[in-house]
């Protein structure tokens, strides 16, 4: 039996519109856009390097190496980052932004010579009717800036993408939070005929973050998008985490695949279907049986619980997967000791009723490890 006949997959009928025709490619910001929060702090550069060797892992496709026109930390990090690039002998691709400046866009040909990689330069400039009214520029203004800018690129040999901010264009999407619709705005602009995709790590980013890179990740690869279907992505909990640790940005709980609630139940009902599909010895059944996300594809696993709304399969499993008999006294102590809580049980209340009840663990007597894992 396959697992996907078990599931009614809205991917795959009526609106197969929804997946892109083509291959889909990504553009990381998380080093550039994604600093630009006002809530985020600038990575150590070893910790930026670091990033980008996960993002090279995870076969991301380009990425945002800074804005080195913000000053001289911003071009002494894109520089350590293109080297990294050169030296490690990576596959991804570099860009640099810059706005419609000459003094913006020289540091970028600079480093792409000192360092001796090709960079390309996404020069933006904001054209829509509410920002022109708001700065007072015409559309003879507009052209004349353009055409400039994009000169100046070629003259000094650099790739250039012109970016109209505010507005669409062909090949890339570049899309914000504001209104909590990143991820579906993203996959319908590749539905739609769009190349790339722009997001960032957790969505950090201006105002309320970009398309989260990580959650399109998990969507192409469950949609069977080219090339993401066979990529392995074990590496995204690290990726994820590396971020968080060096920006500064908390992962919530309940955020999608990667928050600590997103494989943890301890819901009665929800965790018996995942314990008779453990105890059919398949783990993939397990992963997807109360999961949209089949948690092993990203190095994840499924977490039984313990607390007010278990049942006594959640104490037996929980015992069984530390190498303690469930008796039924003791499956009745922990029962009933999480039925008068308000919350989940932690590992040392657990173990404290194994200790009261003369339990072992591996012939260990469980008061010894009661000052273990909280």
């Amino acid at each position: 039996m396959k697992h996907s006949d078990l599931v009614f997959d809205w991917n795959t009928v009526a609106a197969t519109s929804l997946c892109p025709a083509g291959r889909a490619l990504l553009h990381d910001e998380t080093l550039r856009d994604g600093l630009q929060s006002p809530s985020v702090k600038d990575p150590f550069i070893e910790d930026k390097i670091r990033i980008l060797h996960l993002m090279e892992d995870l076969g991301i496709d380009s990425v945002d190496i800074g804005l080195p026109g913000a000053g001289r930390r911003a071009v002494a990090d894109a520089e350590a980052l293109g080297r990294e690039i050169v030296s490690s002998k990576m596959k991804i691709k570099a860009t640099c932004a810059a706005r419609t400046l000459e003094n913006d866009i020289r540091p970028v040909a600079e480093i792409s010579q000192r360092v001796g990689l090709p960079i390309e330069v996404s020069c933006f400039l904001g054209s829509s009717p509410i920002r022109r009214y708001t700065e007072n520029w015409t559309t003879e203004f507009l052209l004349r800036t353009t055409e400039k800018a994009v000169k100046y690129a070629r003259s000094l040999g650099l790739e250039i993408s012109y970016v109209t901010e505010d507005t669409s264009i062909r090949i890339d999407w570049h899309g914000h939070s504001d209104r909590g619709l990143a991820v579906a705005n993203s996959l319908a602009a590749l539905a739609a005929g769009a190349d790339c995709v722009h997001g960032t790590a957790l969505g950090i980013g201006e105002r309320v973050g970009n398309t989260q890179t990580d959650q399109m990740l998990v969507n192409l690869k469950l949609m069977g998008v080219k090339p993401w279907a066979d990529k392995d992505l074990m590496g995204l909990k690290e990726y994820c985490a590396t971020v968080s640790k060096a920006t500064g940005v908390p992962i919530p709980r309940n955020y999608p695949v990667l928050g600590d609630d997103a494989f943890r139940t301890a819901t009665g009902v929800h965790a018996a279907a995942v314990i008779k599909a453990f105890r059919k010895g398949d783990i993939e059944l397990a992963n997807t049986v109360y999961s949209g996300v089949p948690s092993h594809y990203f190095g994840l696993e499924q977490i039984i619980e313990i607390g007010p709304m278990s049942g006594k399969s959640n104490v037996i499993f929980w015992l069984e997967r530390h190498g303690l008999a469930p008796s039924d006294d003791l499956v009745d102590r922990i029962f009933q000791k999480a039925k008068i809580s308000n919350r989940c049980l932690t590992d040392k209340e657990i173990m404290s009723c194994c200790a009261g009840a003369g339990a072992t663990l591996s012939g260990i007597p469980a008061e010894g490890l009661v000052s273990g894992k909280t």
